[in-house]
């Protein structure tokens, strides 16, 4: 594996395993990984306010995706067609090593007033690890989450899709009241659009610890 900051080094996936359980992998590092349909994804890596590793896609992966099949966010995040697809599909496209030390992570959510959990090897991202904590009432539909540090900077935000600059794409709330998801924008505004439509997918996780 290649990960790149001011040099490009190469390193095994326990390697990169063990740097981020101890901290030696920074915000910003970015490490490139040929999906085993030959598409190049570059993922760069964030943390939380708890100090989580996370690897987040840079950019969009090259075929745009539909949220659901159908234009309902009934039962959020944990009933859409995007998340099986992203642990089943889009999984089994990661190198088999990779495939070995991606930790689940549990997500939770407060859709209709009800909270509601899944475990996800893959997942989109919150709008709170997103936009941080801005002080809307989308912030208390994440009540786990946290900005992801990448993104202090709006310019991550901005995302390619395959060739096209400046693509839409997916974050996993739901907008309340209406059959509709939220999306980041093509200039990084926070916008929501029916669940059916096609747009980037930029998806995260995380990795277990070692073994000692």
């Amino acid at each position: 594996m290649i990960i790149r900051h001011e040099q490009t080094t190469e390193k095994t996936w326990a390697e990169i395993q063990a740097a981020a359980a101890d901290g030696t992998l920074l915000s910003g590092d970015r490490i490139a990984v040929e999906l085993k349909t030959g598409e190049i994804v570059d993922f760069i890596i964030a943390h939380d306010a708890d100090d989580n590793c996370y690897f987040v896609t840079r950019d969009c992966l090259n075929e745009p995706r539909a949220m659901n099949t159908t234009d309902t966010n009934e039962g959020g995040w944990p009933e859409m067609d995007l998340r099986a697809k992203l642990n089943s599909v889009i999984f089994g496209t990661l190198p088999d090593e990779l495939q070995a030390i991606i930790a689940e992570t549990q997500i939770t959510q407060i859709v209709d007033e009800a909270q509601v959990t899944c475990n996800d090897k893959l997942f989109c991202l919150s709008y709170t690890q997103v936009y941080g904590d801005d002080w809307t009432d989308l912030n208390d539909m994440e009540p786990d989450d946290s900005q992801l540090d990448i993104f202090a900077s709006g310019d991550a935000r901005l995302k390619k899709c395959g060739e096209r600059d400046g693509f839409w794409w997916w974050l996993r709330l739901p907008y309340p009241n209406t059959k509709r998801f939220v999306y980041v924008s093509g200039i990084g505004d926070t916008v929501c659009i029916g669940a059916s439509s096609k747009g980037g997918v930029v998806f995260g996780f995380r990795l277990m610890p070692p073994e000692s």
